[in-house]
């Protein structure tokens, strides 16, 4: 592929180690497992894959079928290659990326209409629409092997195998992954398909801004990247916004790849369609946006071949990386701030805190959200569509085992559940971000969190050891319920100083100006400058 703004040679070495190609086969051959397991075990697709003359009629096992078949055209493509480079090129799969879902949710549309499928096919083309574009003014359709596929060929090991991992990864498990993301439209291909409905019109809002945040982010790269260049052939000077050689303003002061952000969340956004349509929270369509957020965030997956290259072109880089999030948009930490080492004891409670967050949302607030425990799931009645059901199953098997409490819900204790979900897990996803970057203004919101635990479950244990609602366990219940009594003596002896976490190692200050490889000092000076100045 050729870029139309320009390239900068990698002269440096990368902040990131690529994998072995042993590691890289047997991902690619899990992962396929997985989607093809997932597939034959939850769908139709197993009995058209053996016989499809049975099944032709079924669209989904249909499209099943058809990408099976396309994996293998799409690898014999990419060796045209070989007889003139000496290898294959895969770049066709790059180029149908932002395609192929388009016309899969039309596809899906025309097998059976109705107005959830027009909905997600007519987003999916907007997105589709939008990043083609984004391609083809890069330079994407001009011809040419993809750059990242000749960086991964040069990795130790990866030469002697590549057809292999050609075939496996490249042709292979994208063009299942991306089925797999679109399949929750396959999901909506039913006569009786509901109405559009209220998670319809939230999915479809939040699609469209994480497109339009996903077309800011490469608006912003595309400017920066084609006034850079221009500056450069023009011999102009690069000034300090441009000598870096990479983007950091915009969105992209937030998140190293604010672009990869929207475009992994707004797959999963499109999930919420299969649910809208009347599938469980937990359904067979989640595995694509799954798979698409491994291939994105696995280390040494996509955003670290990313991230290699761009460290190998730009000195300043590994000080971006320190600074600003390398997916989830984050507030930067200042220029030129370098952190201790995180402590284990804070590693620990931030562990405590994602297990908090999980465990208010998806089996506490079953307490609050479900009136009478005794009626879930029986004659017929429909299930809410939080919690899901095995959670809810799993709180009320534990209730009946050794908790009676949290079956007879006394209105004390869903205040008590409420105030977990309303403050206490806001505190806890609060605290994460506090205890990773070490900011400790935590200290007061910690100690506020801490004394109210400690106030409350005295009141909780006295009800299960001497209540109308006493445990008949009272061992394994103070196993479980002591860690909401030891974690908050723990966070309040760690935010008990006033310093929770040291000062930075060194003062915050700008990062000095870099010049791209290739661009001389001179060119880079404004003209008011004098040389040495």
């Amino acid at each position: 592929m050729t870029t139309l703004t320009g390239t900068i040679p990698k002269t440096l070495e990368g902040t990131v180690d690529p994998p072995t190609a042993g590691k890289a086969l047997a991902g690619a051959v899990i992962q396929i497992a997985s989607i093809t397991c997932i597939w034959f075990t939850c769908t139709s697709a197993a009995t058209c894959v053996h016989d499809p003359r049975q099944c032709w009629d079924d669209p989904w096992a249909r499209q099943v079928v058809v990408t099976l078949a396309a994996c293998l055209v799409l690898w014999l493509y990419s060796l045209r290659t070989i007889p003139t480079k000496g290898f294959s090129d895969p770049s066709i799969v790059d180029r149908l990326w932002s395609v192929l879902p388009m016309l899969y949710c039309w596809h899906w549309y025309w097998s059976a209409p109705n107005a959830r499928q027009l909905l997600m096919a007519v987003l999916t083309t907007v997105w589709g629409g939008r990043l083609t574009y984004n391609f083809a003014i890069k330079g994407g359709f001009s011809g040419g092997e993809d750059h990242r596929w000749k960086e991964v060929r040069s990795w130790p090991g990866f030469s002697r195998v590549w057809e292999l991992f050609n075939f496996l990864f490249i042709c292979g498990f994208q063009q299942l992954v991306i089925l797999a993301f679109t399949s929750p439209a396959a999901y909506n291909v039913r006569a009786d398909a509901p109405p559009l409905n209220r998670i319809d019109a939230a999915a479809a809002l939040l699609y469209l801004l994480l497109v339009v945040g996903e077309a800011v982010a490469d608006r912003q790269m595309y400017v920066f990247q084609t006034e850079k260049f221009r500056r450069i052939g023009a011999n102009e000077p690069l000034g300090s916004e441009y000598a870096h050689g990479f983007i950091m303003t915009g969105l992209w002061a937030y998140s190293r790849h604010p672009n990869y952000f929207c475009e992994v969340s707004l797959w999963w956004v499109f999930y919420l369609f299969s649910i809208a349509a009347g599938a469980p929270l937990l359904n067979w369509t989640m595995a694509g946006a799954f798979f698409l957020s491994l291939l994105f965030l696995l280390p040494q997956a996509s955003l670290d071949v990313t991230e290699n290259l761009s460290s190998r072109k730009y000195p300043l880089y590994a000080e971006y990386q320190a600074r600003v999030s390398r997916f989830f948009p984050l507030p930067p930490r200042p220029a030129g701030e370098a952190l201790p080492p995180m402590q284990s004891r804070d590693a620990a409670l931030i562990v405590w805190f994602v297990l908090g967050t999980l465990i208010t949302y998806l089996i506490d607030f079953e307490q609050v959200l479900i009136e009478d425990p005794s009626a879930y799931g029986k004659n017929g009645a429909p299930l809410p569509l939080w919690p899901p059901e095995p959670f809810v199953r799993a709180i009320h098997w534990w209730g009946k085992t050794a908790d009676p409490l949290v079956l007879a819900r006394p209105i004390w204790f869903k205040v008590a559940i409420w105030l977990e979900v309303l403050v206490q897990a806001p505190f806890y996803m609060l605290a994460m971000y506090a205890f990773a970057r070490q900011r400790s203004w935590i200290r007061v919101p910690a100690i506020v969190y801490a004394t109210v635990l400690l106030t409350i479950m005295p009141i909780v244990l006295a009800e299960q050891y001497l209540g109308p609602h006493a445990t008949s366990r009272p061992w394994l219940v103070t196993a479980v319920y002591g860690a909401y009594v030891l974690m908050p003596l723990l966070v309040l002896r760690r935010v008990w100083s006033p310093q929770v976490f040291p000062p930075p190692l060194m003062p915050a200050k700008a990062p000095a100006e870099a010049v791209p490889d290739g661009v001389s000092r001179r060119r880079a000076r404004s003209p008011g400058k004098k040389n040495g100045a």
